[in-house]
């Protein structure tokens, strides 16, 4: 199963895998989620803060969790995903997990590249060097901002502060597809795909859990760069 993932990943940057993840698992993080704190997010402005700048922020339309790699059924998800990506990196391991919120009401649009392609070292190769993992916690579908991507997308280079000022926003959404999955189901993709939270534009919170897996031998390397571990 894993090569085939592989195989469509690397062609139109993306996969969705059916019923991966016992829904066990997911009922136990969602009664957790009550525990859940931002760590960083974008307010309905689109203005984005970090850690360290939480107390200037008002209220979040998206925002990220504290990390989740220590709760029980955050690891079982964790080594189901593992266990799929095994082959792909030397010694693969997971960097970062943490739940991303979308709240209702949310209207922006932000299409982006992610870690490692987003930092200098990294951002000219096409060497697949990671894996972004999306786990939802309920339906994800066009009205409640189920993840964008541009199919493709991962075969070209995007200048990464031209994408924070939204200047391939548009053509991101003449491309956009949105899969519809549910608990149980999993988005992987290459962080190179330009990809986006969707606006929600239902009364519920949006949520899913977000993996990334890579080598262990990146994760050092990354630590040196990536701001939410420099914060």
């Amino acid at each position: 199963m894993g090569q085939q993932i592989l195989n469509t990943i690397n062609e139109q940057g993306y996969c969705v895998v059916r019923n991966l993840i016992d829904q066990e698992d997911i009922d136990d993080l969602n009664f957790l989620q009550h525990y859940l704190e931002p760590q960083r997010g974008h307010d309905f402005t689109a203005k984005y803060f970090p850690k360290k700048k939480l107390d200037e922020a008002g209220e979040f339309a998206i925002w990220w969790s504290q990390q989740l790699t220590g709760w029980e059924c955050v690891k079982s998800i964790n080594n189901k995903l593992l266990e799929v990506s095994k082959e792909w990196f030397n010694d693969s391991v997971v960097y970062v997990c943490d739940v991303i919120t979308n709240e209702p009401g949310n209207k922006f649009v932000k299409p982006h590249i992610d870690t490692p392609y987003r930092f200098d070292p990294w951002h000219e190769s096409f060497e697949l060097l990671g894996i972004q993992c999306i786990v939802p916690l309920c339906e994800f579908n066009e009205e409640n901002g189920g993840t964008g991507l541009y199919p493709g997308s991962h075969l070209r280079n995007w200048v990464v502060q031209d994408s924070y000022k939204g200047v391939y926003t548009e053509e991101f959404l003449a491309n956009v597809v949105q899969p519809e999955m549910g608990p149980g189901d999993v988005l992987m993709y290459n962080p190179r795909v330009l990809h986006s939270t969707m606006p929600n534009n239902t009364d519920l919170k949006r949520r899913a859990l977000l993996t990334h897996i890579t080598a262990r031998e990146m994760v050092d390397q990354l630590k040196l760069v990536d701001n939410i571990w420099l914060e």
